[in-house]
């Protein structure tokens, strides 16, 4: 993952995307499908399968109405994480650190129907570009794409170009639906899941309909590789200090403050944070660009280590990536690593520093 220059859409591929969106808009899907409802689109281009869920109602309780399309067998596990979170049975501060880890790590490009005062400059200079005369609450189309560790942003010229098919083809399946709801529903399940292909043709691309089996990577993760670190370190660690004590708390996750170069997408910095779990202090926090590799967590940890003179008897992670991440500084210290549902000490720093800067600001 890197910065990558911005292509903008044309003037025609805005044209046909708001054209898309306004008619989306008036057939009103949302009275008839649900969220969990998920049909995928296949990119004629790329391939890739987009899964995609409407969004939302014209109650006020239900949000903006739209449409969402996750990107790829990960965007579908990402789906179905946010529609199927239990958030009664979370901390407030786990649903505010989940939900951010969740949006951000995701790659999705969104649509929902605003008021005029959420849309930014240059999505007003869109909607002016192609003649379009809105006024009222809830009838603006607002498009964003959000990538893993970027800043949702405006969409490029290929998602604009896939958003379209995307929205064409969701009209396509809710008139089925609405007219059949029992031969064409789309609700998901682990053993089909309707997608709109595309085949091509010398008039053009002709679509149907075709069950698939879903592919949801979290069923089966695949495994990280294995990490390098500075061996340097490692023996000058081991050389400075002798005892084992004390618990530490490790993550490592997207820091909610956006940094990056103008004209160019913002993006949110790594953290790796490591917390005393005794006392609460934090020991460190460092911040990487998201695309560098993973390995230099390690060596983030061994230099801690070094700098305070300390090593811990114990390390506690709390999800399998970053246990995965940490395991060669352990194995190469003799330091108990252990998978723990929660890491108190740390999400309370995290949320304390989360609070302190504001949160995420939108583009």
């Amino acid at each position: 993952m890197t910065t990558q220059p911005y292509e903008p859409p044309s003037q025609k591929d805005w044209a046909r995307l708001y054209q898309a969106a306004i008619e989306f808009k008036r057939l009103e899907p949302w009275e008839w499908l649900m969220e969990d409802e998920i049909f995928g689109v296949r990119d004629p281009i790329s391939g890739t399968t987009g899964y995609c869920c409407v969004s939302g109602g014209e109650d006020e309780e239900l949000g903006n109405p739209g449409l969402m399309v996750f990107m790829g067998d990960a965007g579908l596990a990402h789906c179905l994480e946010l529609l199927l979170a239990p958030e009664d049975q979370m901390e407030e501060e786990d649903i505010a650190i989940r939900a951010f880890d969740m949006l951000f790590n995701v790659q999705m490009i969104s649509l929902i129907f605003a008021d005029q005062e959420e849309l930014e400059d240059r999505d007003l200079a869109a909607v002016r570009s192609v003649g379009l005369k809105l006024r009222g609450q809830r009838q603006w189309p607002l498009f964003r794409s959000t990538r893993p560790g970027f800043l949702p942003w405006f969409l490029d010229k290929e998602e604009a170009r896939f958003f379209t098919l995307a929205l064409e083809q969701a009209m396509e399946i809710a008139r089925q639906l609405q007219l059949a709801p029992d031969s064409v529903s789309p609700v998901f399940s682990e053993d089909r899941l309707l997608v709109r292909v595309p085949q091509e043709r010398a008039e053009g691309y002709v679509w149907h309909n075709e069950w698939v089996k879903p592919v949801v990577p979290e069923a089966a993760p695949a495994p990280m590789p294995t990490l390098a670190i500075n061996q340097d370190l490692v023996q000058r660690v081991r050389e400075k200090t002798r005892v084992r004590q004390g618990i530490w708390e490790v993550n490592v996750f997207l820091s909610p403050a956006p940094t990056g170069r103008p004209n160019e997408r913002p993006y949110f910095p790594r953290v790796t944070m490591c917390v005393d779990k005794s006392s609460g202090f934090v020991l460190d926090s460092t911040l990487d660009e998201p695309w560098l590799p993973l390995d230099m967590v390690g060596d983030h940890l061994l230099e801690l280590m070094d700098k305070v003179e300390a090593v811990p008897r114990q390390i506690d992670v709390a999800s399998d990536e970053v246990r995965a991440i940490v395991e060669p500084v352990c194995t190469a210290l003799g330091i108990k690593l252990r998978r723990a549902r929660r890491l108190p000490k740390l999400e309370a720093a995290r949320m304390s520093a989360a609070f302190f800067i504001g949160g995420p600001p939108g583009p």
